[in-house]
């Protein structure tokens, strides 16, 4: 039996990161298969409000206002890219590791 072992990374969505992706990206999910077993996954995420909370269309100011769960939502605009594979094709430690740590494994563990 073999487990499964993945890396996640999440990424402040901008204007100059949003430039870089086609249309295809930017309104979907993607799904990357890789060589040797491994799977990744692009999701570009956009919400209504901005970094502070404050809904970026004006007209959806009087509906935000009183939704008071939106002062407890994190949640702003981001592109997330998990790779995952087989256990054998990412360090024994990977479960440990945390922050820059995970971001320096991705590209060393899906090298060709």
């Amino acid at each position: 039996m073999s487990a499964a072992r993945g890396d996640q990374g999440r990424r402040h969505h901008r204007p100059a990161t949003r430039a870089l992706l086609s249309d295809e990206v930017l309104n979907g999910l993607s799904l990357i298969f890789g060589t040797k077993g491994m799977i990744g996954v692009l999701h570009v995420m956009e919400f209504k409000w901005d970094d502070q909370g404050r809904p970026k269309n004006p007209a959806g100011t009087a509906l935000s206002g009183s939704w008071s769960g939106l002062r407890f939502d994190t949640a702003r605009d981001c592109i997330n890219l998990s790779i995952w594979s087989a256990h054998d094709h990412f360090p024994e430690d990977t479960h440990q590791q945390r922050g820059r740590q995970l971001v320096d494994i991705a590209p060393e563990s899906t090298r060709n």
